[in-house]
């Protein structure tokens, strides 16, 4: 069948035999397209056609183990690989150190250099994070883990850190109650 731009109008996927729609959904395989990109392009040229529909022309054909769709199928996964390591690399910038606050000491870290991980945190140690700005992972975020007394979730050093004294005329007006406020989202760098 032509594929002449007069045509196009009249074509249509049923029109197809099994062998045309055969060599339409290689011909998408072998230029490195996925099945959902090559339904896209075949629905443009011969009108509305599903995905299955061209997984069941791949699947009754077996298109997939083509030496041409396996080498294409390749070369989009290394193309893939380099893009997404380029984005990586991108995305590693060097984070500038935070700003040091006057007054506020450096926070007290717990057993190791570290702290410890959220899966060692129990009721009796300190739960003040010392990470930075950014979210990392869960097992990338370190605790305090210094004792802390009954009932608190904070040592006396990391709760030094983390309150600030109210000042005059903003506690009343507040409604808050004269002494300190816990600031549990300072973070450290």
């Amino acid at each position: 069948m032509s594929l002449a731009l007069d045509d196009l109008d009249r074509l249509a996927w049923a029109d197809l035999t099994a062998d045309e729609k055969r060599d339409a959904v290689t011909a998408q395989l072998v230029e490195g397209r996925n099945v959902s990109e090559a339904t896209e392009l075949l629905s443009v040229i011969y009108g509305p056609i599903g995905e299955n529909h061209v997984n069941g022309i791949i699947t009754r054909f077996g298109l997939t183990g083509l030496p041409a769709v396996v080498a294409a199928r390749e070369a989009r996964a290394e193309k893939e690989k380099a893009a997404r390591a380029s984005r990586a690399r991108a995305r590693t910038k060097k984070a500038l150190p935070a700003p040091k606050l006057p007054g506020v000491p450096a926070p007290a870290i717990g057993t190791g250099a570290a702290g410890v991980t959220i899966f060692d945190l129990t009721a009796t140690t300190c739960r003040a994070p010392l990470w930075g700005d950014d979210e990392p992972g869960v097992a990338q975020k370190f605790y305090c883990g210094k004792p802390v007394a009954a009932g608190k979730s904070y040592c006396p050093a990391c709760l030094e850190n983390l309150t600030v004294p109210l000042r005059g005329s903003s506690a009343a007006a507040s409604g808050v109650a004269p002494g300190f406020l816990l600031q549990p989202w300072r973070r450290w760098s």
